[in-house]
């Protein structure tokens, strides 16, 4: 599953850059560049698009949904602490909306 899922987003990606991005290959890019390239598309992706398929199966899929959901919250609330990022007002109130909707979907289901 994994494979077939890189590999979609890898063809696809690759055929909306020939069509959107300027032609091109840079490969005089720094070592630094490269590197950055190969652990983010192996660990970052391809090992988290594995582990995600692995052991999803071991839990519901309201709870499957609310760790999914609580992405962007996390997402931002580490660019803040680690890179100090800062988040607009936009922002915050859509992390709150996450939140609440990942409330009230619990709390349905409990009633």
């Amino acid at each position: 599953m994994v494979m077939v899922q890189l590999t979609t987003v890898f063809v696809l990606s690759f055929l909306m850059a020939l069509f959107f991005e300027r032609p091109g290959i840079h490969l005089y890019y720094p070592s630094g560049v490269w590197w950055s390239i190969i652990l983010t598309g192996i660990f970052a992706t391809a090992l988290a698009f594995y582990m995600q398929n692995k052991f999803q199966r071991y839990s519901t899929a309201t709870k499957t949904a609310i760790i999914f959901s609580g992405e962007p919250i996390f997402s931002a609330m580490f660019a803040y602490l680690l890179l100090g990022e800062k988040v607009g007002l936009i922002a915050w109130i859509g992390g709150l909306l996450i939140i609440f909707g990942m409330i009230i979907s619990q709390r349905e289901k409990k009633i």
